[in-house]
């Protein structure tokens, strides 16, 4: 069936009609530029893969222990920070400052504020947690890459000792209920350091203010950072948006009068942070191995794999083609289970499409969201579902590596695809997703927050509708 419309009209009815036949090739012919549009529908495969170790940093650190109410099994999580300096960070001058019976600077007291606005699990579960003081002497380095299965303890000096033990809830009871209940109330969970900990790094930079001037003098010579450990506790996890450490002291004004003074230094980008999750392993292999559907789960757990149909798509039939469209969509199955009726756990709100061989790539910083090799879809509620509308640059890219690197190794289709495995899948990964004020990418990171879907796929095949132009 033809039909003649204004370009525009042709291609959105085009891209309407493949989403609902799969056997139809619908030609529309758009008169005014000699543009012939044709939509087929391909099928593709997936399954669920083991994210057995991710990188650990995020935008985000996690703390506590809970039970994932799909497996049964315990996810645990503990993290190492490092703390950032204002450049050329300076104190009021020591005859300023109140001193100790020595006559050196004396601070007030320490303490480590985990703020964070959300949660999993119950906010009354009793927790604790022990706090490191990582290794000055080998201090935790950009050039070492953290994954969530790394030994946190082995940044801290061999026999180390924790510098203070603290018990939490996710509700602090210790505030008042009229105080928590303001709307600028921040939740938070302070560790105070000891007193002779908190004198001996605000002498630091009496000793030597160059300590002080900025984050690579400060780990290295004041505070190398902490290794937040849970000791005890289950049934809360807290996701931490930002630790602070602040520094409390006594000085006078310049009125001579006593005053309060506060240095804070927060965990940030321009640090290393690092998370560590612990769960089971052999209960996540049991639901990779299950092909009724396939799984997206957090933190650090399960991505889908989607093997692209790139030979069929770009068939000698369509040789001369090029392709405008590709969109394929991931729908969710119900989020409770219809035999238990166990509430699932929510779907992670942002999805990263990225090539399985740069995967790694991506989360190490040498690749982005391109929509290209890397795209990003959000779930969306009212279709239960992502949705990537439209992903023909990857597919142009893959079919175009494969012809050059047949071409340039002179084997064949066959015995090329043989020794690139994976060339033509993609990996499906649960992603956090920052944004600046023009609501542009600015990172992608490993989503570490408690998720979960399970998505069509596995034994069903996904299909994946391709609009093709033919120029006349």
């Amino acid at each position: 069936m033809t039909f003649r419309f204004l370009t525009g009209l042709a291609v959105a009815l085009a891209f309407a009609a493949c989403a609902n036949d799969e056997a139809s090739l619908i030609a529309i012919e758009a008169e005014s530029e000699h543009v012939t549009l044709s939509t087929s529908t391909f099928q593709a495969q997936s399954r669920s893969v083991a994210l057995q170790s991710v990188l650990g940093n995020n935008v985000r650190c996690y703390l506590g222990q809970v039970v994932d109410p799909e497996t049964g099994t315990t996810v645990r999580a503990e993290f190492a920070t490092q703390f950032a300096v204002s450049e050329g960070y300076e104190f009021p001058s020591a005859d300023r400052m109140q001193l100790a019976d020595d006559g050196l600077p004396v601070a007030t007291n320490a303490e480590v504020r985990l703020y964070f606005t959300d949660f999993y699990g119950t906010s009354r579960a009793p927790m604790k947690v022990d706090v490191f003081e990582l290794d000055a002497q080998n201090p935790m380095s950009e050039t070492v890459v953290y994954k969530t299965d790394a030994d946190l303890a082995s940044l801290c000096p061999e026999g180390a000792q924790p510098l203070v033990r603290k018990s939490f809830s996710a509700t602090d009871y210790t505030v008042n209920d009229e105080a928590r209940a303001d709307a600028d109330y921040y939740h938070n969970v302070c560790i105070n350091l000891p007193a002779d900990y908190a004198t001996r790094m605000l002498r630091k930079y009496y000793e030597r203010p160059q300590n002080y001037a900025n984050s690579f003098e400060f780990v290295r010579n004041v505070c190398p950072g902490f290794y937040f450990r849970l000791t005890a506790g289950d049934g809360t996890m807290i996701y931490v948006d930002v630790a602070v450490l602040n520094l409390n002291f006594q000085y006078r004004d310049e009125n001579g009068q006593w005053a309060s003074g506060q240095s804070r230094f927060s965990a940030t980008p321009e640090v290393i942070q690092a998370n560590r999750f612990s769960t089971d392993a052999e209960r996540m292999a049991q639901l990779v191995e299950q092909t009724e559907y396939t799984y997206l789960k957090s933190p650090a757990g399960i991505a889908t794999r989607i093997q692209l149909p790139i030979n069929e798509i770009c068939s000698p039939q369509h040789e001369n083609d090029t392709i405008s469209r590709a969109y394929i969509a991931l729908q969710r199955f119900s989020s409770g289970d219809p035999q238990t009726g166990v509430a699932r756990l929510s779907a992670p709100e942002s999805v990263l499409l990225v090539r399985e061989k740069d995967a790694d790539a991506f989360f190490a910083g040498t690749r982005n969201v391109d929509n290209r090799t890397a795209y990003v879809a959000q779930f969306d509620n009212t279709y239960n579902s992502y949705a990537f509308t439209n992903i023909a640059r990857m597919i142009t890219l893959i079919r175009d590596e494969r012809a050059t690197g047949i071409a340039a190794t002179g084997l064949s289709a066959a015995d090329w695809e043989a020794q690139n495995p994976g060339w033509d899948c993609v990996y499906v990964i649960p992603v956090e997703v920052t944004t600046n004020a023009n609501n542009e990418i600015t990172g992608v990171s490993h989503d570490m927050r408690m998720t979960s879907a399970r998505l069509i796929g596995g034994d069903q095949p996904l299909h994946i509708s391709v609009t093709y132009s033919q120029f006349q």
